[in-house]
């Protein structure tokens, strides 16, 4: 999966609003693929704590589409108002949907029993934008996610993680899952950043490969199929390693183990003779070669 840091994920979205995808039409997508993600919580209650730039906005669709499915949802402007134009224009579709409103500020008291009798948390307060400033209102309002039993999950980016650099610099919201738009984000994969994340899974918003300059990918794991009766060490697989020298004898040890165990069948190291005996104790598996050509089934 891509890897996309703050200006490489705008730049991706700007060449897919210049192929006719609005920045409202992205908007809604991103919520429809949260909530669609989320699956089916008709009857719970959901509480999504909003911010005022296009993160909220992706809150506001999410909750809408919960709501119309029957979830028990209701928002908490934790920033004050809808400040971007896409984002005004999904709060007025979302109460337009029916589903309730409060302000941090204003309501401060209902807002922390909401957050303490929801079910699910959704943070949508701040994505890629965030700038690391420390607020108190929006730090209660984490505390208050944080304290409570319900499931948390962030949109994008949990609230309070700098996007490229993997900084926490103060607190932060503490998702058990992160619904990711695009691509991951460094912060998905860095350290300490990552603790925060939970499982971070992508979801498509309708940008396309094309629309993509990434660097970065990071790479799944293979799937290895389990041995069968039949099998020998030839038809799983023969792994050859050059590797190791005198007073260094832990490289070709650590790399014909971990050939080993991933599942090759035969695991034929050519050695210089000084660490063989070491490696013949640690390895009694594998077969060792000192000058020989290593093998062409390999």
């Amino acid at each position: 999966m891509m890897v996309l840091t703050k200006s490489e994920t705008r730049a991706a979205e700007e060449a897919a609003e210049k192929r006719g995808l609005s920045g409202l039409r992205l908007m809604e997508n991103a919520g429809a693929a949260a909530a669609k993600h989320l699956g089916e919580l008709s009857g719970q209650r959901v509480c999504v704590m909003c911010g005022s730039g296009n993160n909220g906005g992706d809150g506001f669709v999410t909750a809408r589409k919960l709501k119309l499915s029957g979830a028990q949802v209701s928002v908490i402007m934790v920033t004050g108002a809808a400040k971007t134009e896409s984002s005004k224009e999904t709060f007025r579709r979302m109460t337009d949907a029916g589903v309730p409103v409060f302000d941090f500020f204003a309501d401060k008291n209902d807002c922390l029993r909401l957050i303490s009798m929801a079910e699910i948390i959704i943070d949508a307060i701040f994505g890629t934008g965030y700038n690391g400033r420390p607020d108190p209102y929006i730090n209660e309002a984490l505390i208050a996610a944080n304290s409570s039993g319900a499931k948390r999950v962030a949109l994008d980016i949990p609230t309070g993680l700098m996007c490229d650099s993997g900084e926490v610099p103060g607190i932060c919201f503490k998702a058990d899952e992160t619904i990711s738009f695009i691509g991951l984000k460094p912060c998905h994969i860095l350290f300490p950043s990552s603790e925060f994340c939970g499982k971070t899974v992508g979801v498509a918003i309708g940008i396309e490969d094309k629309d993509i300059n990434g660097r970065l990918h990071v790479i799944d794991p293979p799937e290895l199929p389990s041995p069968g009766h039949r099998d020998n060490k030839y038809t799983r697989g023969v792994a050859a390693i050059d590797a190791g020298s005198y007073g260094m004898a832990g490289a070709a040890a650590l790399c014909a183990k971990a050939a080993s165990l991933s599942g090759a069948g035969l695991v034929k190291v050519k050695l210089i003779e000084e660490i063989y005996p070491i490696l013949a104790v640690m390895l009694p598996q594998a077969v060792f070669c000192r000058d020989d050509k290593l093998p062409d089934k390999a």
